[in-house]
């Protein structure tokens, strides 16, 4: 690996992701409508709207990289229609395209999400979806797309990260950290609740990863990203507690 483009580098993970390419030396730039969170990147950003099929797919073949990674996307579950998520459907063509413009890259990770299938709904196998709502319908559309646009052009992963937490994390995840600071927050009483989540560190260990195996083992594969064990619940949001010496943690009978 040693030319790295990241769509959606100025986001929680990206911003993550592009750090440890600038600590190893590999070049690497970041694609993206917005500001870079960590101002300390803005020399590698370049402001593209991966909606612009012609500015997206010219930066990509100036730059000839050999690793890409696609994770711009409207995240939030506010919108109500797919046409409201055009930046994940038009999005992840217009990455298809761009890699496919180039002869140089030798892995692609697309980035989706675990709401391409609901909460209690087994899929029958990887192109099974079963979306609770729109974001999750983009991002299953998304998948559909990597799959049927890329015509062997490239190798290519699709990634289904769980809940991300750590360094440079939005608002998204934190209305848990200031409830508990407030003392707010009140667990369920006796309950041993447990969740699958991901520290970020490890999720751009995991993505490295993925981008540097070999291709008979991850390409053409879709694959949940998140830590090995489970968290319980109950420990993490003692460990926020006691970082900010906040009120003890109430219970409650469930």
């Amino acid at each position: 690996m040693k030319k790295v483009i990241i769509t959606g580098g100025s986001g929680f993970i990206g911003t993550n992701l592009l750090q440890s390419f600038v600590d190893r030396g590999i070049e690497v730039i970041n694609i993206d409508n917005v500001e870079p969170r960590n101002p300390a990147q803005n020399s590698f950003w370049r402001e593209i709207d991966v909606r612009d099929e012609s500015k997206f797919t010219a930066m990509v073949k100036e730059f000839q990289p050999d690793t890409f990674f696609h994770l711009a996307a409207r995240t939030d579950i506010a919108g109500k229609t797919l046409s409201e998520y055009d930046s994940n459907v038009e999005g992840t063509r217009n990455a298809v395209k761009a890699a496919r413009s180039i002869d140089t890259i030798s892995r692609a990770v697309f980035f989706s999400s675990q709401l391409v299938v609901r909460v209690g709904y087994t899929p029958k196998n990887e192109e099974d979806v079963n979306p609770p709502n729109a974001y999750g319908e983009s991002k299953a559309v998304g998948e559909r797309i990597v799959r049927t646009e890329s015509e062997g052009a490239f190798p290519w992963v699709i990634v289904r990260p769980t809940t991300i937490w750590g360094p440079w994390f939005g608002a998204k995840y934190q209305g848990l950290y200031r409830n508990i600071r407030r003392g707010r927050y009140m667990h369920p009483k006796g309950q041993k609740i447990q969740k699958v989540w991901g520290f970020v560190g490890n999720s751009v260990h995991h993505l490295t990863q993925l981008a540097e195996r070999d291709s008979n083992l991850v390409a053409g594969k879709t694959l949940y990203m998140a830590d090995y064990d489970p968290t319980d619940l109950q420990e993490y949001a003692e460990i926020i507690r006691e970082c900010w010496g906040a009120p003890p943690i109430r219970e409650a009978p469930l």
